[in-house]
């Protein structure tokens, strides 16, 4: 049977890009060579991953019927970056990992959600998705697909994901994490880290939640497809400051570009399914945050102003409402923002030449760095 082996992150960004980079993205690194030639020279920092929207799966959370619908973001989100593989290494996985049209997307979504991931419906005593019945369930999906398929490559995971414990016996609902994610129990994930795991070549799916600034209490949270990132250091401290980068998403809310679309047949029996994906953009910036399992203690985090369409679904129990570009908005709880806590990477088992091809590339790499102009 099929076992995901755990990659250390330094092998993450030794794992080959499995297209040109220079032809599909636009990837900047440098090596430790160059740095020590340009010791000399005030450097200014910059990590950058440019990708492209339709590599991506557009399923929509509120495809999957109410009450499941409006907490779907983690199963959605996953088959997203499965659809990620598909698109990219389908020569190697072909495609019936998440399958063919959107329709096959929403089977396999419905199936994470009640076989895998123990999503819980609106309304539940535990609503949405934990971080270990997360990345369980995109592991146990993948296997169970391989005994299905064993021609094809297999799927490794790795990831990293805030606190200190695989398994809490108090809260036996949250599940466990596997082995293949490391633990930061005095931080959050980091951009290096975000980085690596595009850089690999992975389809990425990123926790953030939110506290309430008084009780530091976990008021609510979201999960998405994380699918770029550009941060340029303008001042050249080495700090992420707020204003300086952003994260690409397709975000299982938002995560189409049909909406300008006046004519309403292309639209699904939902009335309102997407056609193509589209990335949504954050801002993000390196903080100090509250620890959530101590507030009493700071910890560096990266910190998201998150908007999202909010005219999307009639809240009321109507029907859709129809689109209005004025309905975007800050998701916000007492004015505070999300906070990254987990993110879960999965690529196909690389080849024994492509590693040999792309890891000198990746090795020693964890920021690129620009003379300032």
């Amino acid at each position: 049977m099929f076992e995901a082996q755990p990659l250390s992150l330094a092998e993450w960004q030794e794992l080959p890009i499995l297209r040109s980079p220079f032809t599909r993205r636009r990837c900047q690194v440098s090596v430790a060579l160059v740095a020590l030639l340009s010791a000399a020279t005030p450097l200014q920092a910059s990590l950058v991953w440019d990708t492209q929207a339709s590599d991506y799966g557009y399923l929509r959370q509120y495809s999957i019927p109410p009450s499941l619908g409006a907490e779907a973001c983690g199963p959605t989100s996953t088959i997203n970056a499965f659809t990620f593989l598909q698109n990219t290494q389908g020569g190697r996985i072909g495609n019936q990992l998440t399958g063919n049209d959107y329709s096959d997307w929403l089977n396999a979504a419905e199936k994470l959600v009640n076989d895998y991931m123990h999503t819980g419906g609106s309304g539940s005593l535990h609503p949405g998705t934990f971080p270990g019945n997360l990345a369980t369930g995109m592991q146990q999906y993948a296997q169970h697909w391989h005994e299905q398929n064993p021609d094809r490559a297999e799927i490794q995971f790795n990831g990293v994901c805030f606190g200190d414990k695989r398994y809490d016996p108090e809260h036996p609902e949250k599940g466990t994490l596997p082995d293949w994610v490391k633990l930061l129990p005095e931080k959050g994930p980091t951009i290096e880290q975000l980085y690596g795991m595009l850089a690999g070549g992975a389809g990425v799916v990123m926790t953030m939640s939110q506290q309430d600034e008084s009780s530091h209490q976990i008021v609510g949270g979201h999960m998405v497809t994380l699918a770029g990132m550009d941060w340029n250091d303008n001042n050249g401290d080495g700090i992420m400051d707020r204003g300086e980068a952003t994260l690409s998403v397709i975000d299982p809310l938002d995560p189409s570009s049909y909406y300008g679309n006046t004519d309403p047949e292309p639209y699904g029996v939902d009335g309102l399914q997407p056609q193509k994906a589209a990335l949504t953009t954050l801002d993000v910036w390196q903080t100090l945050a509250p620890n959530p399992e101590h507030p009493e203690i700071s910890i560096p985090a990266l910190a998201i102003d998150y908007e999202q369409y909010q005219g999307s679904v009639d809240l009321s129990g109507g029907d859709y409402g129809p689109y209005n570009p004025a309905q975007y908005g800050k998701i916000t709880a007492s004015g505070s923002p999300y906070y990254v806590g987990a993110a879960f990477g999965m690529r196909a088992v690389p080849e024994p030449t492509s590693v040999l091809l792309w890891s000198t590339l990746f090795l020693g790499v964890s920021l690129t760095r620009r003379r300032r102009a």
